[in-house]
């Protein structure tokens, strides 16, 4: 493997390719060599969360599990797992059932009547987009 390394006399900074068990065994100028974190791993570190609070007004800056959790008790809230996520039900409209009654009621009196169901229809859509017209119906 190839590891990054910097010299604890001179400060050079070098890569060097050794077994997993001679890692700790990196010499340069006599003493063993610090090891440095990979590069592709030092955005895990650096790495920080933005966290709104008071409804986006305020910011804060987050850099661990545990800030996070802090943070969320702080503001009240709870965070989820994906398992907590897939056990919610979607949410049920109470009120679906009645408005495909009253729909079906408009339809069936419009045919009593000899209306194109199509009139209806688009009549229906303007009541339903505007809210007018439901006095007529």
């Amino acid at each position: 493997m190839i590891y990054e390394c910097e010299c604890r006399v001179c400060k050079r900074q070098f890569e060097e390719f050794a077994r997993v068990e001679e890692r700790d065994n990196i010499e340069c100028c006599g003493v063993k060599a610090l090891r440095l974190l990979p590069s592709s791993l030092q955005h895990m570190i650096e790495e920080k969360y933005q966290f709104n609070r008071n409804n986006g007004k305020e910011t804060k800056w987050i850099s661990s599990r545990q800030q996070y959790k802090k943070a969320l008790k702080e503001e009240g809230l709870v965070d989820l797992s994906r398992r907590d996520m897939m056990s919610i039900k979607p949410f049920k409209d109470p009120y679906k059932q009645k408005r495909k009654e009253a729909v079906n009621r408009v339809f069936k009196q419009a045919q009593r009547d000899g209306i194109d169901k199509h009139k209806v229809g688009n009549f229906m859509k303007d009541v339903l987009k505007t809210g007018k017209g439901v006095q007529n119906v």
